[in-house]
């Protein structure tokens, strides 16, 4: 036997409540991930923080911050990477496509793989969706769901907000004024 020495657990994440969810939601992923919310902010520098509601308004350049609710109901057999988009009508030639901002990563940016998931624990994932300074005007849709990062398969999806054609679920509109 090797021994590697000690260590000392001095704090661990505090436990999460559903009462903190500032959009609550019932949608599921395949066939144990629970979408159970979110919270959509915008960046205002040293003064924090501001929540925004579904069809906000926010300009080009800005930086938004998407905190995902998850939850297991039973074991999760693999590990997923989450996408989240803010899409457009207008054909974006930077990703060749009508996407504006994204931020794809595994959950708490590689914290915690899903396949580590305690069933039952609620995590708070936060992703940052930066606009570009060429965002036209209009409407977007927040759209977020997981895929396998090896095929690039998405998981399906049922329940509030659910695309199960394009296996997302939608969060919501956002408008981009100048």
């Amino acid at each position: 036997m090797v021994s590697f020495g000690e260590v000392r657990v001095t704090h661990t994440q505090s436990v999460l409540s559903s009462a903190e969810i500032p959009h609550p939601l019932t949608a599921r992923l395949g066939e144990s991930v629970r979408l159970a919310g979110y919270g959509l902010y915008r960046d205002r520098g040293i003064l924090g923080k501001q929540a925004l509601s579904p069809g906000a308004t926010v300009r080009p350049g800005e930086r938004l911050f998407l905190d995902l609710y998850w939850q297991a109901d039973g074991p999760v057999e693999e590990n997923y990477v989450v996408f989240t988009h803010l899409v457009g009508t207008a054909w974006n030639p930077a990703t060749d496509n009508p996407v504006w901002a994204q931020d794809d990563h595994e959950p708490l940016r590689g914290g915690c793989p899903t396949s580590l998931w305690l069933p039952g624990r609620l995590l708070r994932d936060r992703y940052e969706l930066v606009l570009p300074p060429d965002t036209p005007a209009g409407e977007y849709v927040l759209e977020v769901g997981m895929y396998r990062w090896d095929t690039g398969e998405r998981l399906s999806v049922s329940g509030d907000g659910a695309d199960p054609d394009a296996r997302r679920i939608v969060l919501g509109a956002v408008r981009v004024k100048p």
